[in-house]
């Protein structure tokens, strides 16, 4: 600082219970964004059930948390947990040790969780810390469809939970690079305690799908069926046959009956067939594509 340097004071408004300090907007501004950073959001989900026990609640937070620490010179600030239950309850804790050693006495399912992170982290040496939140967390009503739906067939024809589960992730950070890496970490550690899906859940699926093919399928088979009886009605009305097969009817009117039932398309087709096939056939790739398209995102 130079000598000559003269230092603003910083007018000070002094209150019963408060200091108030004046600060230029643009200083304060420019001193939170160094702090907290321009953070970008990351999302994506994992297709699959996660089971929801203590010990892979607790591998999922390790992992988290030794990568964020190990890589950079972080802090945790806070960290949240909560546990969903198929009674529409749920239960808070502030530390992974409170999870841990929560023992549950009520005859609950638990259906999901949502974990969050809040860290400081410096990335480079002589730059401020920046703060990163990373969630994971993943809710479903199984537990409540399973006491709905305790028959058997009832559960096979239901299609209230076809939805096939998955666990999101979502993580806010101002170091885009370091975010991506922490997205692979994540993935790894979901992957390593997801249910891909039950055979229960497999054959549903494929029972429904072949049950709205064969449904459309004889539907358009009737449907033809009754349109080329309605046609074939309209033109033996038009032909007259009684007379248009024998010599009393002039072949000059012959050929115009003829002509108008080409032109209105009254002569029975019977070619409903294809047709009702290639519509079947896209019903139900539409069906699998459907049921295939969720997946794995970043």
């Amino acid at each position: 600082m130079e000598d000559n340097q003269e230092i603003q004071p910083v007018p000070m408004i002094f209150a019963e219970d408060s200091i108030t300090f004046g600060l230029n907007e643009n200083s304060f501004k420019d001193f939170m964004v160094g702090l907290l950073g321009k953070p970008e959001q990351i999302e994506g989900y994992v297709e699959g059930a996660f089971e929801v026990n203590v010990t892979n609640l607790q591998d999922l937070y390790s992992k988290i948390d030794n990568r964020v620490i190990r890589q950079h010179d972080a802090l945790l600030l806070e960290f949240k947990a909560e546990l969903f239950f198929d009674d529409d309850s749920s239960i808070m804790f502030n530390t992974i040790g409170n999870l841990i050693s929560h023992q549950e006495t009520r005859s609950v399912v638990c259906t999901g969780f949502n974990f969050t992170w809040s860290y400081l982290v410096t990335f480079s040496k002589g730059k401020p810390p920046e703060r990163q939140e990373i969630s994971v967390f993943a809710n479903t009503d199984y537990g409540k469809k399973r006491k709905k739906h305790r028959s058997l067939i009832l559960s096979l024809l239901s299609n209230t939970d076809l939805e096939v589960p998955k666990v999101n992730y979502s993580i806010r950070c101002t170091e885009k690079t370091w975010g991506s890496d922490l997205t692979e970490i994540i993935k790894a550690a979901l992957k390593a305690n997801i249910v891909r899906g039950s055979f229960l859940l497999n054959f549903r699926s494929s029972l429904i799908q072949v049950s709205i093919t064969l449904f459309y399928f004889i539907w358009m088979l009737v449907w033809f069926n009754i349109v080329d009886k309605v046609k074939a009605v309209q033109g033996r009305e038009l032909l007259n046959l009684d007379g248009f097969l024998g010599n009393s009817v002039d072949n000059s009117i012959k050929l115009d009956r003829l002509l108008v039932m080409a032109r209105e398309n009254l002569f029975p087709s019977n070619s409903y067939f294809m047709p009702t096939m290639v519509i079947s056939f896209i019903v139900v790739g539409l069906s699998y594509s459907h049921s295939h398209s969720s997946g794995i995102q970043s």
